[in-house]
């Protein structure tokens, strides 16, 4: 790795250490994305790039130290989670595992439904194939 590869690291670091003291200037907790954003559809690119993307990567900052159970009362917290988002908050409790295939992904949001009652995985499973 070089020095130039360091200093992005270390700068996108510090940037989002910033960033999380102001969005936590205005409020105690983060708000989960959609809440946040409401405009920003789920699947659109508002969350692959620009402010959406910061945001996402600011709130997976804040949520990194919170045990699973943590953050699993926190999205209870801010419920009812959009079945849009079900994938997602079922990968934020437990665990980023990158690009999930379809079945692993379905396995999380059931665990997340059973465990948690948090999201319907059917009507997740059911957006989905449409």
């Amino acid at each position: 790795m070089s020095s130039s590869d360091d200093e992005r690291r270390e700068r996108e670091t510090r940037l989002l250490e910033e960033a999380l003291r102001a969005e936590l200037a205005e409020r105690p907790e983060l708000l989960p994305p959609w809440q946040r954003y409401p405009e920003g559809e789920r699947f659109s690119s508002f969350w692959r790039m620009g402010q959406g993307e910061w945001y996402a990567m600011i709130f997976a900052r804040w949520l990194e130290p919170l045990s699973r159970e943590e953050r699993a009362l926190y999205f209870r917290r801010h419920g009812p989670v959009p079945t849009e988002w079900a994938d997602w908050v079922a990968s934020a409790i437990y665990g980023w595992g990158g690009d999930e295939d379809d079945d692993a992904l379905l396995s999380q949001v059931r665990r997340l439904e059973r465990e948690h009652g948090l999201v319907d995985a059917a009507a997740w499973e059911g957006r989905r194939s449409d």
